[in-house]
């Protein structure tokens, strides 16, 4: 409702009179003002029936309120949760925020924790404040502060705390640092992000604001205090729910002032007024801040939004008028019309004009006249522009160019569109099953939610399939990312056979779905069935000729990830090269993607015996990901957990405990104690524990990790196997040599089910009831299952790699005992050549194979070389 300011000056008045008067009078005036003037009548009834209904911060005297208030500065030094209050940081509103540390012994952490004020909500309120703090705590984008912990401090006071950021508020980051033009859009850019990944979460912000954007040292964006967007019911606008959403009225939308529906477009709204602020200094409303009724009236009213090469003053350093003309002004006008639905339709659109801008490309916001574009070809095109000679062919080209190029933008903007209003009808729909008036249930999780929203999906966008698919893929990656693996793989599929019967193959969209299916496959052990997939995929965008993409090369790296599973390092590390030189290309600065691939070079050189090579590129992804991420982090911790593999691998095991501790707390923090990154972490500590013959430890340990991953996998994947294997390792040392066999033939059973014949992975369940049926003097019935492991590793790895070597070791044993001493002594030294290039971590090992090539050179009559073996023996 837009009001005139005669009119709320006049409301004003009144009601200051009619506060004093009996109720019998102000009924009576009331009545009478309904025919005089029903607008005023309205506003004033409403003013009235509020005064009625006070807020519950008003139930309390002003003086306790202030003191209670004013209290909070002196709560530093005191314990609130896990957390002791350090420095009182400031206060608003809702409540004050402090700089705490963990104080519970647990780990080291610095967070920021923000202490509600009580009084400050109701019961409705409290219940959304948990809803929100469940929810927000799965946002993990670099841009994005994260929550992390919340509780109630006494009885009345709600708290939560949150990734501790030392920076500016971005506007002063701006000024203090003198940035430029483009210096200011690119840390704009990295707002749009952190709210493109939420809102594609079904989470908007709705209190954007330089306060709540910081900016740290060297340019990291930081979003603090995410909201959620509700619609609400009717009920909720009652009780007040929909009232008490905090915002700030300078950077609010119309909608919000209007009460009228929420969701992502208002953030779209509240960026435009932020892309206003940084590019001319001034807020667009600046001269109504002094007076909120006349600010309230103009982002609420009816007038065009401000233009922003009008703005009077001083700009700063770097931007000049001209730059604001154009496109700038198209863009932020957009973004700030009154009524949503002329707005950018999210977020990834408002970037494309953005980065359009930046590149010199047509901006969507500014209507399409050819000598616009044909200017913005040219300002890319200089050198075309002095060899061509005719300009007439030049805009003929640039015109069929065009036409096509919009042709297609109109397509993909309409999709967009229909995208962006999918998502706002979710969150009206999805986040109603929170609310006690519609659901019976206490709490819901975002699993429930995620299940809500699919089944939404499923009834309303029956006739629009390509938007139903698009959804369908981007809630299975959601999935895939907390461990549901069945829901990521059902409705990753499902996404694919909708895009199959809708579109003509080839097409990129199929191409693409085809991606997020064998992502899901390779997650859960299926290799052979995400290699079809992934050619399958690849096939398609040669046939597009979209083999130079980006798109492309994801694929690719997938297949590295599968080469990388089947133990064909030197083929995944060939791919992760040819990726690597795209990616190179395409990045310039940190990025995610990036410091993936550079894990994963890592990874596959350490597999391949290269230590050196893949210690830097740990170390370098590690070094990426901690400038990107706040720890904990998932990247981080994975990094990490490899890094202490590494460092096993080089036979340093006291060095890698820490590494794999920190991975496992990381782990243990983000995802809970049974999720399969955090038992990954756990049964690696026991690793090392194992080789450092700690083996009670490492029993207790594998036994628990088992457990809990037959709890999430059941008994048919190869987690469950590669777990049972590791158990089994621990009862040979500890010579118990029944539980060791009885749990080797169960990882072979599990191995015959999943695994091709010729997997790699089947190598170690064989090694390891090959050396227990030989500890038991069975050396023929270990034969063959030793041989086949070899075999098996042999194919997927170089002859001098030490998992060739191990295996060539237990061969070369068992051929000793059967007494063919010339195989014998030709496993035997090649498992030597092999293990020898890392002696720390094979001394025992080495000891006992030359042991062993000291009685097979005797009992072949070469006392020469048993004469060597006995001399190197003697010095070792």
């Amino acid at each position: 409702m837009n009001i005139r300011v005669a009119t709320w000056r006049k409301a004003e008045e009144l009601f200051a009179e009619f506060l004093e008067l009996p109720d019998s009078e102000r009924n009576r005036r009331l009545e009478a003002l309904l025919t005089e003037d029903p607008e005023i009548h309205t506003l004033l009834n409403d003013l009235l029936r509020e005064e009625a209904n006070p807020h519950p911060l008003l139930a309390q005297s002003a003086p306790r309120l202030m003191d209670i208030w004013l209290e909070d500065e002196t709560l530093c030094g005191q314990q609130i949760g896990a957390y002791r209050l350090v420095e009182h940081l400031g206060a608003g509103a809702m409540g004050s925020v402090f700089r705490a540390e963990r104080a519970d012994g647990q780990f080291d952490q610095t967070v920021a924790l923000k202490l509600i004020r009580p009084g400050t909500y109701n019961e409705a309120s409290l219940a959304l404040f948990r809803e929100e703090r469940q929810i927000l705590a799965g946002l993990q984008h670099p841009n994005i502060a994260r929550l992390y912990d919340g509780g109630l401090h006494g009885r009345d006071r709600p708290f939560f705390t949150m990734e501790y950021v030392s920076g500016l508020p971005v506007t002063e980051y701006c000024r203090r640092h003198r940035l430029g033009l483009y210096q200011r859009l690119e840390l704009f850019i990295q707002i749009c992000q952190a709210l493109q990944y939420a809102h594609g979460r079904l989470i908007a912000h709705l209190d954007l604001k330089p306060g709540n954007i910081l900016v740290e040292a060297g340019g990291l964006v930081k979003l603090l205090d995410f909201g959620i967007a509700r619609a609400g019911t009717e009920s909720e606008r009652s009780s007040g729910i929909l009232a008490q959403n905090r915002f700030t009225l300078a950077y609010a939308s119309p909608e919000q002032l209007d009460g009228e529906a929420l969701g992502v477009w208002s953030d779209i709204y509240t960026l435009g007024t932020l892309l206003f602020e940084l590019l001319s200094g001034r807020h667009p409303q600046e001269e109504f801040l002094h007076d909120r009724l006349l600010l309230r009236q103009a982002i609420s009213g009816k007038d065009e939004p401000p233009v922003l090469e009008n703005q009077s003053g001083p700009l700063p350093s770097g931007i000049s008028v001209k730059n604001l003309r154009g496109d700038l002004n198209a863009i932020c006008r957009q973004a700030m019309q009154k009524r949503p639905a002329k707005r950018y339709s999210s977020v990834e659109a408002f970037i494309r004009d953005i980065r359009a801008f930046i590149d010199h490309f047509p901006v969507r916001a500014r209507s399409g006249r050819e000598m616009y574009r044909l200017h913005k070809f040219a300002r890319r095109n200089r050198s075309v522009f002095t060899v061509l000679a005719s300009a007439l062919i030049l805009l003929i080209i640039t015109s069929v160019y065009y036409t096509i190029q919009l042709a297609s933008e109109r397509d993909h903007a309409r999709l967009e569109a229909a995208k962006a209003s999918e998502v706002s009808r979710l969150l009206r729909e999805v986040f109603s099953s929170a609310d006690p008036l519609v659901s019976s249930s206490q709490e819901i999780t975002a699993l429930e939610l995620l299940d809500a929203g699919v089944a939404a999906l499923q009834g309303n966008l029956r006739h629009q399939p390509d938007l139903q698919a698009s959804m369908f893929q981007e809630i299975g990656a959601i999935y895939l990312g907390l461990g549901h693996y069945a829901r990521a793989d059902s409705i990753a599929r499902r996404a694919y056979t909708i895009f199959d019967s809708i579109y003509q193959s080839p097409h990129q969209d199929i191409a693409r779905s085809l991606r997020a299916v064998a992502e899901v496959e390779i997650t859960t052990g299926r290799l052979d069935s995400a290699m079809t997939t992934i050619r399958g995929s690849l096939d398609m965008y040669r046939l597009l000729s979209m083999t130079e993409t980006m798109d492309y090369a994801r694929v690719l790296l997938e297949k590295g990830n599968v080469y990388y599973e089947q133990n064909e390092f030197a083929k995944a590390d060939s791919l992760y090269q040819i990726v690597f030189g795209r990616y190179s290309q395409e990045y310039r600065t940190a990025n995610q993607e990036m410091a993936n691939l550079l894990h994963l070079i890592g990874t596959t050189r350490r597999k391949l015996g290269d230590y050196a090579f893949a210690g830097d590129h740990l170390q370098k992804s590690l070094a990426m990901k901690r400038r990107l991420y706040r720890e904990p982090h998932a990247e981080i911790a994975y990094t990490l957990n490899h890094l202490a593999s590494l460092k096993q691998d080089q036979g340093q095991m006291v060095e890698a405990l820490p590494f794999a501790r920190e991975a496992f707390e990381q782990r243990r923090r983000i995802f809970g104690e049974r999720h399969i990154e955090t038992l990954a972490s756990q049964s690696n500590i026991a690793r090392i524990h194992s080789h450092l013959g700690n083996l009670d430890q490492a029993e207790l340990i594998y036994v628990d990790v088992l457990e809990k991953i037959r709890g999430v996998f059941g008994e048919d994947h190869y987690y469950v196997s590669a777990i049972m294997l590791s158990l089994a390792n621990v009862y040979f040392k500890k010579e118990d040599c029944d539980q060791a066999m009885r749990l080797y033939h169960q990882a072979v059973d599990c191995d015959n089910r999943l695994l091709a014949e010729n997997h790699p992975k089947r190598a170690y369940a064989l090694i390891g009831l090959g050396r227990t049926l030989l500890a038991q003097k069975k050396a023929e019935e270990a034969l063959p299952h030793l041989e086949k492991a070899l075999r098996l590793r042999e194919a997927s790895l170089p002859g001098d790699h030490v998992l060739v070597g191990e295996c060539a070791q237990a061969l070369g044993e068992c051929l000793l005992a059967l007494g063919d001493y010339s195989a014998s002594i030709s496993a035997l030294e090649a498992a030597y050549n092999a293990l020898s290039a890392v002696p720390e971590r094979y001394a025992g090992d080495i000891n006992a194979i030359i042991e062993g090539l000291i009685r097979a050179y005797r009992n072949s009559s070469n006392m020469e070389k048993a004469a060597y073996y006995e001399a190197l023996h003697a010095g070792l």
